[in-house]
């Protein structure tokens, strides 16, 4: 009995050193998860804040480098338009420029051609009229008066064909300086309609990148209030959710860490129990035993010499003999063995060697059939291997 209580003793002080290891191993590894959750959150916060800012300074720059553009591109339409505008303009001088050399030298072609004209006319005049002459003499006063009406008659032609030229000379001069005119009048009017349109599609333009340019940082803004907005509301929900996995877990652990306990309570309660009761089981053996032996002396004083029939057989309800026999011993035959097969598989439940314990406790079974402690432990031992 002494001998039970102090192996009842170390157990249960082995199950309680077990247990509080096991406790503080528990305790040690959620601090350790605690601590890296909490660094990895804090990483994680001090990247989420360093990847916002750098996209604002890159938000910044891409902006301040589109404004730059913006203006670049301004400065190089407005030098190209203040360059096209003086092209034109040296193209429309060089145009008038033409025309008037143009005009002048059909002047000068037209004044040249009347004069060769007239410098003819009146060479043929004048060659006519010194044949008329010559031939006026030659037939002397009876041609003169025929040469005066040839003469007068010539008169005529001539100032009607000078003057007929003089006005066709005249008239196309009036035409051309009409059409130049209407021409001059027409490229000016084009050329300012053109000038009204490009300076009204420039300002247009102008505008409208303005316009856009807007819309663009209001959409950026609300943009970047949304994705904050957004990362805010996500951060929280992940804390809130992150803090009810922690405290679930927590939950969890401690109620399994009941059950174990309660489990482990439970089996060494039946343990103790089973032991008390084997205990008693043996001590009723012992003396019944004792009875048996003080009667067999008794009766051996009489009979001299009383031979055992040992069976082996359990179904003749653990005595020595057959039913024929004179005399019928109680014996215990297998609960010295079975207690010592029980001890031993506790001893290697108790290192953790559960695959050499299996097949004690299978032993101690056959010894004890139903025996509680053997059947709970080999469930146990079965789970604790599966893991």
């Amino acid at each position: 009995t002494k001998k039970v209580a102090e192996e009842k003793a170390l157990q249960e002080k082995l199950a309680a050193e077990e247990l509080a290891a096991k406790k503080a191993a528990e305790e040690k590894a959620l601090q350790e998860k605690l601590a890296a959750e909490k660094a990895a959150a804090e990483k994680k916060s001090a990247d989420e804040l360093a990847t916002k800012k750098a996209a604002e300074e890159k938000a910044l720059q891409e902006k301040l480098a589109a404004e730059k553009a913006a203006a670049e591109k301004k400065a190089a339409e407005e030098l190209a338009a203040k360059k096209a505008a003086e092209e034109k303009a040296v193209q429309e001088k060089l145009a008038q420029e033409k025309l008037a050399a143009e005009k002048k030298l059909a002047d000068e072609l037209a004044a040249k051609k009347a004069a060769e004209e007239r410098a003819a006319q009146e060479k043929l005049a004048a060659e006519k009229l010194a044949a008329e002459k010559k031939a006026a003499e030659e037939l002397a006063a009876k041609k003169a008066a025929e040469e005066k009406a040839v003469q007068e008659k010539l008169a005529a032609e001539k100032a009607a064909a000078e003057k007929k030229a003089a006005d066709e000379l005249a008239a196309k001069k009036t035409a051309e300086e009409k059409a130049s005119q209407e021409k001059l009048a027409a490229e000016k009017l084009a050329a300012e309609k053109k000038a009204a349109e490009e300076l009204a599609a420039k300002k247009a333009a102008e505008e409208k990148v303005a316009q856009e340019k807007l819309a663009a940082e209001k959409a950026q803004k609300d943009k970047i209030a949304q994705d904050k907005a957004a990362a805010a509301a996500a951060a929280k929900a992940k804390a809130d959710e992150e803090k009810e996995r922690i405290a679930k877990e927590k939950l969890a652990k401690e109620k399994a860490q009941q059950e174990k306990l309660a489990a482990e309570k439970a089996a060494a309660k039946a343990e103790a129990e089973k032991k008390a009761a084997e205990e008693l089981a043996a001590k009723k053996v012992a003396e019944e035993k004792a009875a048996a032996d003080k009667l067999a002396a008794e009766k051996n004083k009489d009979t001299k010499v009383i031979t055992p029939i040992n069976t082996g057989s359990e179904s003749s309800d653990n005595k020595i003999g057959s039913g024929d026999a004179k005399y019928s011993i109680p014996q215990a035959l297998g609960s010295a063995k079975y207690n010592e097969t029980i001890k031993r598989a506790n001893e290697l439940f108790k290192m953790k060697r559960y695959t050499e314990a299996k097949p004690v406790y299978e032993e101690a079974l056959k010894l004890k059939p139903n025996d509680p402690l053997s059947t709970s432990r080999l469930a146990e031992i079965e789970k604790l291997i599966k893991k």
